[in-house]
């Protein structure tokens, strides 16, 4: 027997999500254009193809519309490969991530979390905290197999490690390549490995 309502529903799902990739989309498009300041809802709503209200239906502001437009292009998930060796593990995850940094999207997220401590706390549960635990793990697989001294406390090494990006990125604001990204690990590299 046909029912209405259950083709509605079935219907109208795919109308959202495709909704959803449509305003973000449009959010990442025109911040390749404008700077974030100047990105306004009105600008989201015209170039998506929706109206106003269906965006705040989601996002209640730009700032959070701009995180889920950075979870959309990233991967939160960190799966490093056993039979790379540490250097490559590091030199394929940096790359993604400065992949990320370098545009337009991932600055104004950055200098947006400064003044954002809300959406500071969800990026560092949602994003930061799973990719710092993976990176952990990585090191201390590779102190098990005496290639990473025992005495290195991991987690300053790590700070050493991705502060050197971060710091390239937005301080000095320059565009990281791959033979900084190389330059940086055979360094970080020579600090910490076991002799």
């Amino acid at each position: 027997m046909h029912n209405p309502s259950t083709q509605n529903k079935s219907v109208g799902r795919p109308r959202s999500e495709t909704a959803k990739t449509a305003i973000i989309q449009a959010t990442i498009s025109l911040l390749d254009t404008v700077p974030f300041s100047n990105l306004t809802i009105e600008a989201i709503a015209k170039q998506s193809g929706v109206s106003k209200a269906t965006i705040y239906r989601w996002w209640p502001n730009k700032e959070a519309l701009l995180f889920a437009a950075f979870l959309h292009v990233t991967s939160v998930e960190v799966n490093f490969e056993p039979a790379l060796s540490i250097e490559e593990n590091f030199r394929q995850v940096i790359g993604e991530l400065v992949a990320i940094l370098n545009r337009p999207l991932g600055r104004a997220l950055f200098a947006v979390l400064i003044d954002q401590p809300e959406l500071l706390t969800a990026f560092q549960t949602t994003f930061f905290a799973a990719k710092r635990q993976a990176a952990k793990q990585l090191l201390a697989a590779g102190q098990a197999q005496q290639v990473i001294k025992a005495d290195i406390d991991l987690d300053k090494a790590l700070d050493m490690l991705f502060g050197a990006v971060y710091l390239r990125v937005f301080l000095y604001t320059e565009v990281v390549d791959t033979d900084y990204i190389t330059a940086v690990i055979a360094t970080f590299m020579q600090g910490i490995r076991h002799v």
